[in-house]
């Protein structure tokens, strides 16, 4: 009897060492890895460098488009610029109001491009005419779409144009298209906003 339990206690001895040692060993990685963890992420935190943005501008500014303190309508002249669009080869487009016309500037050019409206800045309310454009917007083919403020209109030119279509407004006073309009054409899901 005595054997036997001897024998017994031989047998469940061993598995009891083995079973202390797995968990020992599970425990001591578990808690080389937590240090490891933190030690690292604090190491990267502490030498990531923060970096600030900072706004810095020429304070005298840039002419890019017409000719400082002189309004006029010739190609080098605007009058009363309203509103302006950039296309994706960095070309300006400018809502010249004054003018009633859309002047486009190629950089670094000295003179703009009458691409909508009349180059000699006469007004009208004809397809090939504009009077007071304040918005503009140029998509990503090329075509412009202008709020023809004071013919009460939104004016599509498609790119190359001589005239242009209405496509909102009626070219008479409403409620629903006056004064001061925006235009807004969201790329994302192509639609055109009018905002009063």
């Amino acid at each position: 009897d005595l054997r036997q339990d001897n024998e017994d206690k031989k047998k469940i001895f061993p598995k009891g060492w083995i079973i202390s040692i797995v968990t020992l060993l599970i425990l001591i990685i578990l808690a080389v890895g937590i240090y490891l963890i933190i030690h690292f992420t604090s190491r990267i935190a502490s030498t990531t460098n923060i970096v600030t943005p900072s706004l810095r501008w020429n304070t005298t500014g840039i002419i890019v488009a017409g000719v400082g303190g002189s309004p006029g309508n010739n190609s080098s002249q605007l009058n009363t610029p309203a509103d302006v669009s950039v296309d994706f080869s960095n070309t300006l487009y400018i809502a010249d109001y004054g003018n009633n016309r859309i002047q486009k500037w190629l950089s670094g050019a000295s003179n703009g491009i009458t691409v909508a409206g009349q180059a000699s800045g006469i007004s009208g309310s004809n397809a090939t005419d504009l009077q007071h454009p304040a918005g503009i917007l140029v998509d990503l083919t090329g075509n412009i779409y202008i709020a023809d403020t004071n013919n009460h209109r939104i004016q599509f030119w498609a790119k190359g144009a001589l005239s242009g279509v209405t496509i909102a407004g009626t070219g008479k006073p409403s409620a629903l298209i006056e004064m001061h309009i925006l235009v807004y054409l969201s790329r994302s899901i192509r639609n055109i906003f009018i905002i009063l």
